[in-house]
């Protein structure tokens, strides 16, 4: 069995103001296998991510022998592929397509996402 633990425990983890590679040294030296990454706003897990940086953050992530064991978002909090609203809809599919992306770079097998959100506007039967 392997153990995995998401970068949200570590200071900056939730905002993507940590730098990954670092982490992962640290979570390997706690005795995890995996870390579970976070698609932000910022940082080196974001709509900003490159190719280049996504191959050397693999590469320096299998250096040290820690996996990526699942990519999770915030962000499908803020926006839902339920909404009323056809843009909100299209920033989430934005988001998601991205996560896809980037976790078919790092070879992340799971993705975790929210496909909708009950507010004011979206019931639960809306959103269901």
């Amino acid at each position: 069995m392997k153990k995995s633990i998401t970068i949200w425990i570590l200071k900056g983890g939730v905002s993507g103001e940590i730098d990954l590679i670092e982490s992962a040294k640290q979570i390997k030296a706690a005795g995890f296998d995996g870390v579970e990454l976070s698609f932000g706003k910022q940082g080196q897990i974001s709509p900003d991510a490159n190719l280049a940086s996504l191959e050397k953050l693999k590469r320096e992530a299998e250096s040290i022998g820690i996996e990526f064991s699942s990519l999770s978002t915030l962000l499908l909090n803020e926006v839902s592929f339920a909404s009323s609203d056809n843009e909100e809809k299209e920033a989430a599919l934005r988001i998601s397509n991205k996560m896809l992306e980037i976790a078919s770079i790092l070879q992340i097998p799971t993705v975790q996402m929210s496909p909708g959100k009950v507010t004011f506007q979206d019931s639960y039967r809306t959103v269901y």
